[in-house]
């Protein structure tokens, strides 16, 4: 592609995503205030002394377990000790999960408990994490998942280095396995899970971007490579399988939304082009109908949509919260809303709490500086909104 087709490309996208006015319906909600919550990132800060703990990683999916338990869900993960705001002694694993006890908080962020997985006899770097993936020389970052007929349920992406490409992006998405869980209210390191390959290509579908369920649906959010445009590698689309039927998964069960509900995945329709690879859908107190929070290509802010059902039509964008300015190397990414807290509508109308991951170009500042690559967390407010801008 020439510089000039290519910078064709680049406008015809950017004006397509951002500056059409007509393509989706007004939003009735707005951001009132988004202001730090620092009770739960100092969750994610741990004072390790001299002892070894999670210090550090991105991803930071949550999905409640039950009312006083939730399961979070991290991707490449330092584990070691901090010393005076510095990483030391630090080995990295690729995934790892902790178990949140939240049984002695009213409503807000509990005690962590992180687990690492059991270290393979002379492991490889592809290897390391909580779970192992099961092809040859790739490994896992999880995405979203869910629980249904009290089992777990979690998508991970397949992953494989390659250091052909820029750095820091020296990784390709390949696939996408889902690992069932059956005894997820027992601690981690005595689960007993199965891995199903879902035998896809991630750059057409890259399925668990975001899930969640009504009365009689578990939604799956996913993103559509093969409509990407230029900068827009994940317009979203949405498919959909009855509770009933989730046991055992299989795609050929799903049902994707194109103006209708088909039973085959053809010209799924595009809910929103600006969408990502991570984020999340879910409900906020004392408000109707569903949001989605998520960071689109451009990665300056993260943004909310709307709707009153999971197919949509999905509202235009409203700005959530914009990054404060930094160096070139910094970077901002994997906004997720976590709706286990504040849960009262009462008290908490229009409110809910959100995280987004931090990390550099330079490899250099991660161990020298252990608040960056920690999730950041920010406490938001929604009110109806009476106008459109």
């Amino acid at each position: 592609m020439t510089s000039s087709n290519m910078a064709t490309q680049q406008a015809l996208a950017k004006d397509f995503t951002f500056n059409d006015i007509t393509k989706y319906p007004a939003n009735p909600f707005k951001v009132t205030s988004a202001t730090p919550y620092p009770a739960l990132t100092k969750r994610f800060i741990n004072n390790t002394a001299s002892r070894t703990d999670w210090v550090g990683g991105d991803g930071a999916y949550s999905i409640p377990l039950s009312s006083k338990r939730t399961l979070w869900l991290f991707g490449d993960s330092f584990f070691g000790q901090i010393q005076n705001n510095k990483r030391a002694n630090c080995s990295m694993v690729h995934n790892a999960v902790a178990i949140e006890d939240t049984s002695q908080n009213q409503g807000g962020p509990g005690k962590f408990t992180y687990f690492s997985g059991k270290k393979p006899v002379n492991p490889k770097p592809e290897n390391t994490g909580f779970f192992n993936c099961i092809d040859k020389g790739d490994y896992y970052w999880p995405a979203d998942g869910f629980l249904s007929n009290g089992k777990l349920n979690i998508f991970m992406h397949v992953v494989r280095t390659d250091y052909k490409l820029p750095a820091p992006f020296q990784f390709e998405l390949r696939t996408d396995h889902l690992v069932t869980i059956d005894n997820p209210q027992d601690a981690p390191d005595n689960w007993r899970y199965q891995i199903k390959p879902l035998n896809t290509s991630a750059k057409r579908t890259l399925y668990g971007v975001a899930c969640r369920a009504d009365k009689k649906h578990i939604y799956f959010f996913c993103s559509n490579g093969s409509v990407a445009l230029d900068l827009f590698k994940h317009p979203a689309i949405v498919a959909r399988l009855p509770l009933a039927k989730t046991v055992p998964f299989s795609l050929n069960k799903l049902e994707w939304w194109s103006q209708k509900w088909e039973p085959t995945y053809e010209l799924p329709e595009t809910l929103f082009d600006d969408g990502a690879s991570e984020m999340t859908v879910t409900k906020v107190p004392g408000l109707t109908g569903y949001f989605v929070f998520y960071i689109p290509p451009d990665k300056k802010a993260i943004f909310m949509r709307h709707a009153t059902e999971m197919q949509g039509p999905w509202s235009s964008r409203a700005l959530v919260y914009e990054f404060p300015a930094g160096s070139a190397d910094l970077l901002y990414y994997s906004a997720k809303a976590h709706p286990q807290y504040l849960t009262e509508s009462g008290k908490n109308k229009g409110a809910i709490i959100l995280t987004y991951c931090t990390n550099s170009s330079n490899f250099a500042k991660l161990t020298s500086n252990a608040k960056l690559y920690v999730p950041q967390a920010l406490k938001i407010s929604l009110s109806n909104s009476t106008s459109r801008k």
